[in-house]
């Protein structure tokens, strides 16, 4: 206990967060990386969802589910935003990149393209919770595995099982994918959009807002 009092006595003095402990540099840039990354994802997903809501493009359904996960990675990058105060380190704030693309030619594209989205996040999870490892951070890495890690791996088992559907239920077909895709994503009927306020008991249901 005296060599706590002591450690934050001495890191006031130095005019350190008195806050962070046993919270590695390494550590803290890589989740402030995972935070660029879900930001530039939940700016990728807002845009594919309204492209799909666009005069030329009839699927609602699709459209619905991209809006749920930008809203996920919204809550995701304001979990570990907050996890970072909570530590006593820094968000370190960075432009956001645009999308790199807003033209697909089918959603099949869209799909694939968001499934490397999501690959590419949970190598970033998995390369944090090795640093964590790394430097004996056992808080960090529960977060990691217990949280970022299970949710990854469910939305690209979603991902991958739609972009299976529409390889193999008509998805050349222009006139039977629409249809297919509002029987798809009939879970997310009724999902406005991510900007969509959301009621207090909603939150209470929501398992990433935090």
């Amino acid at each position: 206990m005296s060599r706590l009092i002591f450690l934050a006595l001495l890191a006031f003095v130095r005019g350190d967060n008195v806050v962070r402990v046993n919270f590695h540099e390494d550590c803290e840039g890589h989740v402030n990386d995972l935070i660029q990354l879900n930001l530039a994802a939940t700016f990728q997903y807002i845009a594919k969802a309204f492209h799909f809501r666009e005069y030329d493009s009839e699927y609602a359904g699709m459209a619905a589910m991209f809006h749920a996960h930008a809203r996920e990675k919204l809550n995701d990058a304001k979990h570990l935003m907050k996890y970072l105060i909570h530590r006593g380190a820094e968000v370190h704030w960075e432009d956001i990149p645009k999308p790199p693309n807003t033209n697909w030619s089918h959603p099949s594209v869209v799909m694939t393209q968001a499934l490397e989205i999501e690959k590419n996040m949970l190598n970033k999870i998995i390369a944090t919770h090795t640093c964590a490892q790394e430097h004996n951070d056992p808080d960090l890495m529960h977060d990691m595995a217990n949280r970022m890690i299970i949710e990854e791996e469910n939305t690209i088992f979603e991902l991958g099982s739609y972009i299976s559907h529409l390889a193999h239920d008509g998805a050349e077909d222009t006139v039977v994918l629409p249809h297919l895709s509002e029987k798809l994503f009939l879970k997310y009927k009724g999902y406005k959009d991510c900007f969509h306020a959301v009621e207090p008991d909603e939150y209470h249901n929501h398992p990433h807002d935090y």
